[in-house]
C-alpha cells in the first residue's frame, strides 16, 4: 500500500472512532433522558466523554481484527513467496567486518531470515496460526472493552456478561502469548526441514568442529500466564461485584 492509501486509511479510522464516540455519548444522553431521573448516571459529562472515546476506538477495533484475521489467513494461504523471520541459526561465526576490531572478543549471528517459495500448506498455516493469534487476542480484548464501556454508559459497570467475558480474555492471553510461540518454533522447524538434507543446508566444518546451519530451538517466555492470572483475578472482582450489585439492587 502506497503512502496516500496508508494516510486515507488512517484517515478514515480516525473518522471511524470520532463517529463511534459521537455516537455512544448521544446513545447515553438519550437514555439517561428517557429515565426522567429515576436512576441518574453515575458519570460526570468529562467521565461519559472518555469512556465514549474509549468505547468507540474498541467498536472500531472490533472490524479492523477481523479484516485483519481474514486478510492475513488469504495472504498466507496465496503467497507465491513468503519470508521467514528468525530462523534460529547455530554454529555462526564472527562477521568479517568485526575481524579487525579488537574491542569485540566474540561476535555471532542468533537468526536470520530466507523467502521460501512454494512453502507446503502445514508451514504455512503454522505460520499464519503464529500472525494470527495476537489478531484473534486483540479482537477479544476489543469486544471486552466495548463491552465494559457500553456497561459503564448503562450505569450498571457489574454486568452479568463482564466476568464472562473477563474470563475468556484470560484464556486467550496466555493461548495467544504461549501458542504464538509454540506454533512459530514448528513452522520453522518444518520448514529447515523441507529445505533439503543437513548436507545441503549446513556449511562444511572449518576445522573448528562447529558446522553453521538452522537449528530447532524453542524458548518460551511464560509471562502471558501471569497476564492472565492477573485478568481472571480481574474477572473474579466483577463477579463479586455483579453479585452485590445484584444482593443491594444496584446501591454498589
Amino acid at each position: 500500500m502506497d503512502a496516500i492509501g496508508t494516510n486515507l486509511g488512517m484517515l478514515a479510522v480516525a473518522v471511524a472512532e470520532i463517529v463511534c464516540a459521537a455516537a455512544l455519548v448521544a446513545w447515553a444522553r438519550r437514555r439517561d433522558a428517557a429515565a426522567e431521573g429515576a436512576s441518574p448516571s453515575a458519570l460526570t459529562r468529562g467521565e461519559r466523554v472518555v469512556v465514549a472515546i474509549v468505547g468507540g476506538g474498541a467498536l472500531v477495533a472490533i472490524p479492523l481484527s477481523v479484516y485483519s484475521l481474514l486478510a492475513s489467513a488469504v495472504w498466507f494461504a496465496s503467497a507465491p513467496v513468503l519470508r521467514v523471520d528468525d530462523l534460529p541459526l547455530g554454529g555462526s561465526t564472527a562477521p568479517g567486518f568485526l575481524e579487525s576490531a579488537t574491542a569485540v572478543p566474540a561476535a555471532g549471528y542468533d537468526t536470520a531470515w530466507i523467502e521460501v517459495a512454494d512453502l507446503p500448506a502445514g508451514p504455512r498455516w503454522l505460520l499464519w496460526a503464529e500472525a494470527a493469534l495476537p489478531m484473534a487476542l486483540a479482537l477479544v480484548l476489543a469486544v471486552g472493552i466495548a463491552s465494559l464501556a457500553l456497561a459503564l454508559l448503562r450505569g450498571a459497570p457489574f454486568a452479568r456478561t463482564l466476568p464472562v467475558a473477563l474470563g475468556g480474555a484470560a484464556i486467550v492471553v496466555v493461548a495467544a502469548g504461549l501458542g504464538t510461540q509454540v506454533f512459530g518454533a514448528i513452522a520453522r522447524g518444518q520448514i529447515i526441514s523441507s529445505l533439503g538434507p543437513p548436507e545441503l543446508i549446513t556449511s562444511h566444518d572449518d576445522g573448528s568442529g562447529v558446522a553453521e546451519g538452522f537449528i530447532f530451538a524453542l524458548s518460551l517466555d511464560l509471562s502471558p500466564i501471569g497476564w492472565g492470572l492477573g485478568i481472571a483475578l480481574l474477572s473474579a472482582v466483577f463477579a463479586i461485584g455483579t453479585r452485590m450489585q445484584h444482593d443491594t439492587k444496584g446501591l454498589v
